[in-house]
């Protein structure tokens, strides 16, 4: 029915009441029929008559029997001051009585009819307890609290929720990022997916790239460090084996057993010091080599050790400049939102 107007003019609530009819038949499972189809439909004088001329159940119940629906929706719009309030009831026509009211105030008149479309639509939401949706939110963002119709629901990422069907208020949160709330409707039996873009501050713009390009940085030096320690164990490696083959192109070194062991402790290698070698001091000689070798081997596992760990830096470390497209701009505007 169209809203009574207190204190507004007609052409106001006239308007208000189309946007409580769209609001419900955009709900997709509703038969709406408003306050001008019925004056197009049928002469309601007679019913009128019957009635005290105020807005009251009883009446309104007699005009939804006449009508022949099963739920009626009145109300009023009214203003005192600079304040806007607007009024709805739910009512079953079949018992004369208020199954809902929703009610809401406004100080901005551009705010009246999202206002009122959501009060419409919160006002059926009785009707739907048996119709149930789901709801997917797709926010990139991990650890921000997801909150449904004042209740915490989780923090991201958060599983499909399986809600009553209507409208339903979603407020997403994340300390460093600004707070992102919409109206969503879920229909029955169908999953409404929603993706959420948060949309951070300039001082968490700021610590998140003091903090990346530190990391960063971090993982080039690691990487850089890594490659020079196996480089030069690799270059150690080279050197070693070629002052092996030079002992062993002099004389100085023989397989086991083909020369006679001078030095029993002398077990470095597969290889033993000839009665040449001794007399040049071929053990030293190896021990030197040998331990090349360890140090060798010891640069080549800490630069895969390093390496590993700048690889890891690079690959699950804050990569510099995520946000940049939200940074401001020289105007101070977002680069987001920039034209």
């Amino acid at each position: 029915m169209d809203l009574k107007a207190r204190g507004v003019d007609d052409a106001a609530a006239a308007a208000l009441s189309t946007e409580v009819t769209q609001a419900l038949a955009s709900l997709r499972v509703l038969t709406v029929i408003s306050g001008e189809d019925v004056r197009r439909l049928l002469a309601l004088e007679e019913t009128r008559q019957g009635c005290t001329g105020e807005v009251d159940a009883a009446c309104m119940a007699e005009i939804g029997g006449a009508l022949g629906v099963q739920h009626l929706v009145y109300g009023e719009v009214a203003r005192l001051g600079t304040t806007y309030s607007i009024s709805l009831v739910l009512l079953d026509t079949s018992k004369a009585s208020a199954i809902n009211r929703t009610g809401g105030k406004v100080e901005d008149t551009s705010q009246l009819l999202a206002e009122t479309s959501k009060l419409a639509r919160a006002l059926v939401a009785p009707l739907f307890e048996g119709k149930r949706g789901s709801l997917v939110l797709d926010v990139r963002e991990n650890g921000a609290k997801v909150v449904i119709d004042g209740k915490t629901a989780g923090v991201t990422p958060l599983s499909r929720q399986t809600l009553v069907m209507g409208p339903h208020e979603v407020r997403v949160d994340k300390p460093g990022f600004l707070a992102w709330a919409r109206t969503i409707d879920v229909l029955p039996d169908e999953v409404a997916v929603e993706a959420v873009t948060m949309v951070p501050n300039e001082s968490f713009i700021a610590d998140y790239e003091d903090s990346a390009r530190r990391l960063r940085m971090l993982a080039w030096i690691g990487a850089g460090t890594a490659a020079a320690m196996l480089g030069t164990a690799g270059v150690l490696r080279v050197v070693d084996d070629a002052r092996f083959d030079g002992l062993i192109a002099k004389g100085y070194l023989e397989t086991r057993g083909v020369c006679q062991e001078i030095d029993p402790a002398f077990n470095g290698t597969d290889l033993c010091p000839t009665e040449a070698g001794q007399r040049n001091d071929v053990v030293a000689s190896v021990r030197a080599i040998e331990t090349a070798d360890s140090v060798a081997l010891a640069l080549g596992i800490g630069g895969v050790i390093i390496g590993a760990t700048a690889a890891v830096l690079f690959l699950v470390g804050d990569p510099p400049g995520h946000y940049a497209p939200f940074a401001a701009g020289p105007d101070g505007v977002s680069a987001a939102f920039s034209f």
